[in-house]
């Protein structure tokens, strides 16, 4: 049975569109479009302060062992609808921590839906604006955050949104904008307040 999320069917409908007949599977996991040095691994680790990091659409799931390995910080997941599981024995054969990853589409992923305390990042979108969907698997209070080329915002409807600076670079200089600001509810502050967050 080969189940098909709407990300993957939309960005294949895109790619028709402009001609490119390449098999997503091909490159889904394979290859790695953003390539961030360590200086923008630090970055992301302290602008998420403490939050649980959720890179949406992670492929091989190398920017989750660059946040585990390189910035030493554990607290990050992905989700990747063809998440192949052979990266899990691979990576822990080399003797390094395992990553987690929750082989699903965003699209019916709803474990973070009551965790308001959550980082979202998506790099280099598939332009099919499953971003969207990011919004409705998220807490309303989550941040979220898109990660891309400019010459992409207007396919990805992302034109216009705040642009957040950053340290370190990446090999082709992406970009980093935020999709949803993090609000903090009264009840989730009185928990930091207690130092229980």
């Amino acid at each position: 049975m080969n189940r098909e999320s709407d990300a993957l069917r939309n960005a294949r409908g895109v790619m028709e569109r402009m001609g490119i007949t390449d098999d997503l599977r091909g490159i889904t996991g394979h290859t790695r479009f953003f390539e961030p040095d360590t200086e923008m691994i630090q970055w992301l680790v302290d602008y998420a302060d403490g939050r649980m990091i959720v890179d949406v659409g992670c492929g091989s799931g190398h920017i989750l062992e660059k946040i585990h390995d390189d910035a030493g910080y554990a607290k990050a997941c992905g989700i990747e609808p063809y998440w192949d599981p052979m990266k899990v024995h691979e990576r822990m054969g080399k003797g390094k921590n395992m990553i987690q990853v929750m082989p699903q589409s965003v699209e019916s992923c709803n474990i973070f839906r009551p965790i308001e305390n959550v980082l979202f990042i998506c790099c280099r979108p598939c332009h099919s604006g499953f971003h969207g969907n990011i919004e409705m698997a998220a807490h309303p209070n989550a941040e979220i955050l898109y990660i891309g080329l400019r010459r992409n915002f207007a396919t990805d409807g992302v034109e216009g949104l705040p642009i957040i600076p950053h340290k370190g670079t990446s090999v082709e200089d992406e970009v980093v904008l935020q999709l949803r600001a993090r609000t903090i509810s009264e009840e989730y502050e009185d928990t930091i307040e207690q130092g229980e967050g």
